[in-house]
């Protein structure tokens, strides 16, 4: 439950028949551009769902209230009833008890077409009532806001939906107004600046793949206008452009082949994507310089999206039409434990106890990993980069097998055991010590554990604290000391620094003065050169 408004999070409108009570009947539904119900056909009710499976674990029981504009009728169902005595139109007192099936069910079985039903939000009722004496409602809830307080970064691939994203133009982004944020177009900008804002956190912003460039600048220029000043912001063309079961992928070989980058799929596809961050890059910078007017430009991680399994095509990237020279990280996702859950090695898995399980993560999966870790590593150093993580953690997960498959349970045991929290503090150390204490992004924070993986520290947000997230709250408080003259925060002293420096050659800029003079010059430049590379953990 991440926002106050729990409609924000609820599942798309169904269309549903009053006569039959079928659930689905397949009827399309009038919906406006913000995706509120305009109007209903003969006998047609149109349902949402939110808190399935979610009342007993992060709710119970309590009052919620539920206001509209618009005329209408709204009926509850699973575990929710209204109370009529204490509803009147706009606003109804909604009773959630926690024992019943299911979730919030709300259908709007009749609605005016001249003033249909819009703007629905579902508060509990304190949020309401402050709201009522003076108090706005927040975005998000405090638990969510309190569990991601220990992190200096969050990336907002998922909430973008950037696999598969559709969006090209400015115009399709999804917008505050909308009904719900929890579609395909994904959370909208403003409401990820406004969790960095209220976080404190550095922001990571996947653009979408096929975004065009008035896209990119329009991006860059609502980011420096919302985002707190002086927050850095790192920026990624996409996710995982390499990845085939992504159309990202795809449509990255398709370009680059029509492109004429070269005549391999594989390798026009690597091309294209350099050139596509590349191009990012510049009309992120452009603008941030742009809204500067002359003063120092709001600081930028521009990040190359590789392939850990890959050198090879990091390479590729990094080296095709010097890309490197205007890119600050390479990002990896070191995953340890794939191979655990393959068709190859499920069988004898499935035999394993979890102690087993995790002794043969650290014994051989691990070490593979840390290997690559530091080929890669080695190899955005003679490109002049940083080396960091996109993604990471455990990859145990069997999706090609039903859910009735005791090696899911397996998994979501090893998950959640302190062994598997000392695994990962082993695992942050050792990606620790390769990378010379450089970012590491987890994936992810808090979902539900299924067939198809058992990825999140969290299963909810008001959990107990785990093993696993304890892991790596410990290495987000360890930090390390920082380097001299790393303009960028990557841990590294590299040209990005450099770059950096000379932008800001001249002025008084605190974060380029590194000897204090009141003036960035040359003195500066000789700290940074003497302080050339990465930096100890």
């Amino acid at each position: 439950m991440p926002f106050t408004d729990l409609f924000k999070t609820s599942r798309p409108w169904i269309s549903g028949n009053s006569s039959t009570w079928q659930w689905d009947d397949g009827r399309p539904l009038d919906l406006d551009e913000h995706g509120w119900v305009r109007s209903l056909l003969p006998n047609q009710i149109a349902r949402t769902i939110m808190l399935v499976d979610d009342v007993t674990t992060q709710v119970g029981s309590g009052r919620w209230v539920v206001r509209h504009e618009g005329v209408g009728t709204i009926q509850y169902s699973g575990s929710a009833s209204r109370i009529a005595a204490e509803s009147v139109p706009g606003r109804e007192v909604v009773q959630v008890n926690a024992s019943a099936n299911g979730g919030l069910f709300l259908f709007i079985t009749s609605t005016n077409p001249a003033d249909p039903i819009r703007n629905i939000r579902v508060i509990r009722e304190s949020v309401d009532l402050a709201e009522q004496a003076g108090t706005p409602a927040p975005t998000f809830t405090p638990e969510f806001l309190a569990r991601l307080e220990p992190y200096g970064l969050i990336r907002f691939m998922d909430w973008a939906r950037t696999n598969e994203a559709p969006i090209e133009s400015w115009a399709e982004r999804p917008l505050p107004s909308d009904a719900r944020w929890s579609l395909e177009v994904g959370v909208p900008l403003e409401v990820m600046i406004d969790l960095a804002n209220a976080t404190g956190a550095e922001p990571w912003f996947c653009v979408p793949h096929l975004a065009d460039e008035a896209f990119m600048t329009e991006a860059a220029l609502l980011i420096d206008e919302r985002l707190a000043p002086g927050r850095r912001v790192w920026i990624e063309h996409s996710n995982e452009v390499w990845n085939g079961i992504f159309p990202q992928a795809w449509h990255a070989q398709e370009q680059g082949l029509a492109a004429g980058l070269s005549t391999n799929a594989w390798q026009a596809g690597w091309f294209w994507h350099s050139r596509r961050s590349v191009a990012m890059f510049a009309r992120f910078s452009e603008a941030f310089a742009a809204v500067a007017k002359g003063g120092a430009p709001r600081p930028l991680c521009r990040v190359m999206g590789g392939f850990v399994t890959v050198p090879w095509g990091n390479e590729q990237a990094l080296a095709f039409e010097d890309a490197h020279l205007w890119t600050d990280v390479l990002a990896i996702a070191p995953y340890f434990g794939g191979g655990m859950g393959s068709n190859e090695q499920v069988a004898a898995t499935r035999q394993m106890t979890v102690p087993q399980l995790i002794e043969a993560l650290r014994t051989t999966e691990l070490p593979e990993v840390l290997d690559l870790v530091s080929q890669n590593q080695a190899l955005a150093h003679s490109f002049g980069v940083g080396l960091v993580a996109y993604e990471g953690g455990h990859h145990l997960a069997s999706p090609q097998l039903p859910a009735s498959d005791p090696v899911h349970g397996l998994f979501h045991a090893a998950a959640r055991s302190a062994e598997m929290g000392g695994l990962y503090a082993e695992y942050l150390a050792a990606w620790e010590t390769a990378t010379a204490g450089q970012t590491f992004v987890n994936f992810s924070h808090c979902g539900r554990f299924t067939q198809w993986g058992c990825w999140s520290v969290l299963e909810w947000i008001t959990q107990p604290t785990t093993p696993r997230e304890q892991a790596l709250i410990d290495y987000a408080a360890r930090g390390g000391e920082p380097c001299p003259a790393d303009l960028d925060g990557d841990r590294a002293v590299g040209g990005a620094d450099l770059g950096l420096l000379l932008m800001r050659w001249g002025t008084a800029d605190e974060g380029a003065d590194l000897d204090g003079s009141g003036a960035v010059g040359g003195s500066d430049l000789a700290i940074l050169i003497s302080a050339w590379g990465s930096c100890a953990g």
